[in-house]
């Protein structure tokens, strides 16, 4: 571990993931955090039926990647591969400006194949509909933020949980979708 302060740009890069983690929270997104190193070992292309990132057994149809200062070399060439097989890659904000710890634009070269969202929430949460699982809607067709979920697989069946987070407010009728 690093000990000491973090510059004033550092610490909003920082300050972004979780930014993003809540928007995805709130928009009902299933997400899993991608870990680069494991990724180098573990992930490939599959694209057998429709695009897919496989990393060990789970598979994904998008990746996001957030605003990073640094990015693998190896990240950027899964990548590349995932969006020329039609995966959908969305970089949300800059793509990182330091490729393996190095000045380099590498990753805005690599990033050009794929989908640019701005670092803002209908941006990222718009390049993201076509992938939905789960829509938990208010009677106003926006996803019900204060409602959260929990979606599981048993052989054929899918459970689904639902939860109003919100004691005060009351968010009725909600129309629940899953594909």
């Amino acid at each position: 571990f690093m000990l000491g302060h973090l510059q004033p740009d550092v610490a909003e890069l920082n300050n972004m993931l979780p930014t993003l983690r809540d928007w995805l929270i709130e928009a009902h997104l299933d997400f899993a955090y991608g870990d680069e190193e494991m990724m180098s070992r573990l992930a490939a292309v599959d694209a057998a039926s429709s695009p897919r990132l496989r990393v060990g057994q789970a598979t994904y149809d998008a990746v996001l990647v957030p605003p990073l200062d640094t990015i693998r070399r190896s990240t950027l060439a899964l990548l590349a591969d995932f969006a020329k097989a039609g995966g959908r890659v969305v970089f949300a904000g800059d793509p990182a400006p330091n490729v393996d710890g190095e000045p380099s634009s590498h990753a805005r070269k690599a990033s050009e194949r794929c989908i640019l969202a701005a670092f803002e929430r209908d941006a990222v949460l718009a390049a993201l509909e076509p992938v939905r699982t789960v829509s938990i809607r208010d009677d106003q067709a926006r996803e019900a933020a204060s409602i959260l979920y929990q979606l599981r697989r048993d052989g054929d069946n899918q459970i689904i949980f639902v939860c109003n987070t919100d004691r005060v407010n009351r968010v009725d009728p909600v129309t629940i979708r899953v594909n």
